[in-house]
């Protein structure tokens, strides 16, 4: 199930409202007063949806909404299509944040760096900025690495500790560390192409508690999700995105999706789907107020 983006706004803004289906059948057949009867007990219900984004916020509703391109990493959550060193790549037994698929990424016994890598030939041009979002979790180890290696061949290595968070290497590239349960951490790298030839590269490698590459291999592991590779905008929110690294969102498949909305008792995830336009309205300060009716059917 596609499923309303976490960097975007609940729809709980004034405006907001719903209004339940009618499912009851009334009919004049009955002896004396009409009988009103239900014709189904599932609830639906017309919502009228009402966001305050921001123009970044903005940006990403539309290309949600849209399933428009976001990265150019294909697969957000399954990365089994990548190129494997010293490493098996598989599904994780546990979901990710949001409920997402998560790869498993495990050290085999060669003596060699254990990791992923996938090439970027769409960003095969000199000094375009990156920007790099990805979760990662420990699954057995205590510390992770991401390297970016641009056109020239130099590299960058991001060395995360997965249990506090904290970035003990080239941290002046990482804008952004947020924990995302589970376990898992959300950073966002602010990158470069560089200049030279080759294809611009990202490794995922696991490390060995002690923060170090381990070359003989211990069956160590990490999980990996919600990666996204695009070229920077200035408006780069995380969307997820499919194979063909279109964003997840309201216009594919059957068009339903999960949302949190409210109907009582709080917000949930609801089975949702738009009904029509949505519209907006521009802010002096470039904010936006939002709004669409969708149908649920199982609030």
């Amino acid at each position: 199930m596609r499923r309303w983006p976490d960097v975007l706004p609940t729809p709980s803004f004034p405006g907001f409202g719903l209004t339940p289906y009618d499912a009851v059948l009334r009919t004049d057949f009955d002896v004396g007063a009409a009988r009103v009867r239900r014709t189904t007990l599932a609830r639906a219900d017309k919502i009228s949806c009402a966001w305050i984004f921001s123009d970044a916020e903005m940006a990403a509703f539309r290309a949600w909404f849209d399933d428009l391109p976001v990265s150019v990493a294909g697969d957000s959550d399954d990365l089994r299509g990548w190129d494997a060193s010293a490493a098996t790549l598989t599904i994780a037994p546990l979901t990710g944040p949001d409920g997402c698929l998560a790869t498993r990424i495990t050290q085999t016994s060669a003596v060699a760096s254990h990791g992923a890598s996938k090439g970027f030939p769409a960003l095969a041009r000199d000094s375009v900025g990156v920007v790099v979002w990805l979760s990662i979790a420990s699954a057995a180890t205590g510390h992770a690495r991401i390297r970016w290696t641009d056109r020239a061949g130099l590299s960058i290595d991001v060395t995360l500790d997965l249990a506090s968070g904290a970035v003990t290497d080239a941290a002046a590239v990482v804008s952004a560390v947020t924990a995302r349960g589970a376990g898992f951490w959300r950073l966002r790298l602010d990158l470069s192409t560089g200049i030279g030839a080759a294809d611009p590269r990202l490794a995922l490698i696991v490390m060995a508690s002690a923060a170090t590459e381990e070359f003989g291999g211990a069956g160590r592991s990490i999980d990996v999700c919600e990666v996204m590779v695009r070229e920077r905008t200035g408006f780069d929110l995380f969307v997820r995105s499919g194979a063909d690294g279109r964003a997840l969102g309201a216009a594919g498949g059957s068009a339903w999706a999960e949302m949190p909305i409210a109907t009582g008792g709080g917000f949930s995830f609801v089975e949702t789907r738009f009904v029509g336009p949505w519209s907006a309205q521009g802010g002096a300060g470039l904010e936006w107020s939002v709004t669409a009716t969708v149908e649920s059917r199982n609030a």
